[in-house]
C-alpha cells in the first residue's frame, strides 16, 4: 500500500543510526582505556561518592562497587572487546553494500530520488566509523547530507581507511582501455556476487562496459569477476558481443534511456556500429536493438511459416 516502502526506510534508517550512535559511544571509551590516569580515577572513591550525588541520579548504579566498575569500563571485559570487534565488521559490510547500492542508483535515473536520503544514511555509517574518503565523496554529490562534519568522531585505529568504489570513474578507465587489474579496485565488490540482485542493474551496464573493451567470457564469468549472460549468435567484434549479452540480460532501448547520457553513449554507439551488417543467426531482440526492424519481421515471417 501507500506509504509502506517509507515507513520501512524511516524504521531501517532509524535503526542503523541508532546502531551508529552506539559504535561511536564504544570508541570512544576504547579510546580512553589506554589511560593509566583514567582507570585511576574511575577505581577512586570520591569517584564512588561523586556518582551517587543527585546530579548523576539518572545513571544505573549496582549495588557492589566491583559490578560498578565493570559497568564503567566495559573494555576490560573480553566479551565487550568482542562486540565492539564484531560491530565494526558488521558496519564495515552495510557500509560496503549501502555503497553499492548508491553508486547502482547513480546509474538509474528513476531511481536518483532516493540518493539523497541514501547518502544521508551513509553519511552517519562513514562518520562512525571514521571513513573520512567516504564522507567526502558523498558530501561532494550531496553538500547539505554532512552537516555535521566538524563534530565527526576520531579515527579508529581498528579500522582501515579506504577508499570508496567509484563506478563512473571504472566505466570511464574502461573506456580509455585500462586493463581490469588496474581499476578493480573501483568496482564495488557487492556487483562481483550472482546472488546480489539490489545491484543488478549496474552489474549488467558495468559488464557491457568491460565487454566492449574486447574481454574474453570463461562461462559466465569475465576477468574483473563480474557474471555476465550472452545470448546465442555469431560474434565478431566486441560490439556484437555485447549486443548479444544486452539481449541474455534483457536490456533493451527503454532500460538504455533510464541510463545517464554520458554513460549510455558508447553503449549506443556500439548498437549503431553493429547496424549495416549483422550476423544472420542473431535472434530478433537483437536486431531490434541495432535498429534493424526489417531482420526481425523476416525471421518471425519465417518462424510463422515453418510452423504453418
Amino acid at each position: 500500500g501507500g506509504g509502506k516502502p517509507d515507513l520501512e526506510w524511516a524504521a531501517f534508517s532509524g535503526l542503523l543510526m541508532k546502531w551508529c550512535e552506539r559504535n561511536h559511544g564504544i570508541l570512544v571509551e576504547k579510546r580512553l582505556e589506554s589511560s593509566s590516569d583514567w582507570e585511576i580515577l574511575l577505581s577512586s572513591t570520591m569517584h564512588m561518592q561523586n556518582l551517587r550525588a543527585s546530579r548523576y541520579t539518572n545513571l544505573p548504579l549496582p549495588a557492589a562497587p566491583e559490578c560498578l566498575i565493570s559497568l564503567l569500563q566495559p573494555q576490560s571485559s573480553k566479551d565487550a572487546a568482542d562486540e565492539c570487534t564484531a560491530s565494526l565488521s558488521m558496519l564495515i559490510e552495510i557500509l560496503d553494500a549501502l555503497h553499492a547500492v548508491y553508486e547502482d542508483c547513480k546509474l538509474d535515473a528513476l531511481r536518483w530520488g532516493d540518493l539523497q536520503l541514501l547518502s544521508l544514511l551513509l553519511c552517519n555509517v562513514a562518520a562512525s566509523l571514521g571513513q573520512w574518503n567516504y564522507l567526502d565523496y558523498y558530501a561532494r554529490d550531496f553538500p547539505c547530507s554532512v552537516p555535521f562534519l566538524e563534530n565527526l568522531p576520531f579515527q579508529n585505529p581498528a579500522v582501515e581507511l579506504k577508499s570508496p568504489p567509484n563506478l563512473f570513474e571504472w566505466l570511464e578507465n574502461c573506456t580509455r582501455g585500462k586493463g581490469v587489474v588496474q581499476i578493480g579496485n573501483l568496482l564495488p565488490k557487492l556487483l562481483l556476487k550472482e546472488w546480489a540482485f539490489s545491484v543488478d542493474w549496474s552489474r549488467k551496464v558495468a559488464a557491457f562496459y568491460e565487454l566492449l573493451c574486447g574481454n574474453e567470457v570463461t562461462g559466465t564469468l569475465l576477468p574483473s569477476g563480474l557474471h555476465v549472460r550472452i545470448a546465442g549468435g555469431s560474434s565478431q567484434s566486441p560490439e556484437q558481443r555485447m549486443v548479444l549479452s544486452m539481449v541474455a540480460e534483457g536490456f533493451g532501448l527503454p532500460e538504455l534511456d533510464r541510463l545517464p547520457a554520458g554513460v549510455s553513449l558508447p553503449l549506443r554507439h556500439a548498437l549503431n556500429s553493429c547496424r549495416e551488417a549483422p550476423p544472420g543467426d542473431w535472434p530478433s531482440a537483437a536486431f531490434v536493438l541495432v535498429g534493424r526492424e526489417d531482420l526481425a519481421l523476416n525471421i518471425v515471417n519465417i518462424s510463422t511459416q515453418r510452423c504453418s
